[in-house]
Order: structure tokens, then C-alpha cells, then sequence
């Protein structure tokens, strides 16, 4: 079982979403540029997606998915990030690994959080 966030983790993804045409990609690794990281004020709440990238005018956020993460916190990210992509017509994404997408889908579920799933074979 996956237990951090690899370079291999990465690179899965970032084929997923070159090959649905997604440009202006940014990512948490080499050589890419940091994605932007937001602020939530009320709570003093920061985000970084692990991935954003654009397609057809559309800001979609990206986040790989890892059952060791703080549930409380994950949910808050994901929340904020589901908020985000909705204002900028994107959506958000949620790459589950191996062993990792029912604990996804139970989260989503129970936090009422829009995302689509995408399994990391």
C-alpha cells in the first residue's frame, strides 16, 4: 500500500490529466511551478493543491488521495478546494492509489464534498 505521496504518484496523474488536454499545469514536483497556495481567513486555514491545471478556460484542482492525512483537515482542504474550482467553472479531482479510493469515496460522502475520483492503478 502507498503510504506517502511519490514522484511515481505524480507522474500517473499528471499522464491522467495531460491526456484529458489539460494545460497551464502546475504541480508540487520538479520542474513545475508551485500551484497557488490559498488562505482561508476566518480560520487561518492554507491550502496548496497537490495539482491545478486549466482546460477549455476551466480551473480544475487535483489532490492525490492518502488514507494517513488527518481526516478533519483533508475534508477542509478538499472543501475549500471544491469551492474554488466551482467559482472558476473547474471542478475538483481526487487521484485515489491502490487500497486508497473507498476511504476517498466515504469522505466525499460524508463531508457532502463534490469531486470526481480517478483511480491510480
Amino acid at each position: 500500500m502507498v503510504k506517502e505521496k511519490s514522484k511515481e504518484l505524480y507522474d500517473k496523474a499528471l499522464n491522467w490529466i495531460y491526456r484529458r488536454k489539460f494545460s497551464n499545469v502546475k504541480a508540487k514536483i520538479k520542474p513545475f511551478e508551485e500551484p497557488k497556495t490559498f488562505h482561508r481567513k476566518r480560520d487561518d486555514f492554507s491550502v496548496t493543491p497537490d495539482i491545478s491545471a486549466v482546460r477549455a478556460g476551466k480551473k480544475s484542482f487535483f489532490d492525490i488521495v492518502l488514507k494517513k492525512d488527518t481526516r478533519r483537515q483533508l475534508a477542509g482542504k478538499w472543501q475549500l478546494m471544491q469551492q474554488l474550482a466551482a467559482r472558476k467553472g473547474g471542478k475538483l479531482y481526487l487521484f485515489a492509489p491502490r487500497g486508497h479510493k473507498a476511504f476517498a469515496e466515504r469522505m466525499i460522502a460524508k463531508f457532502g464534498i463534490e469531486a470526481k475520483i480517478v483511480h491510480l492503478a
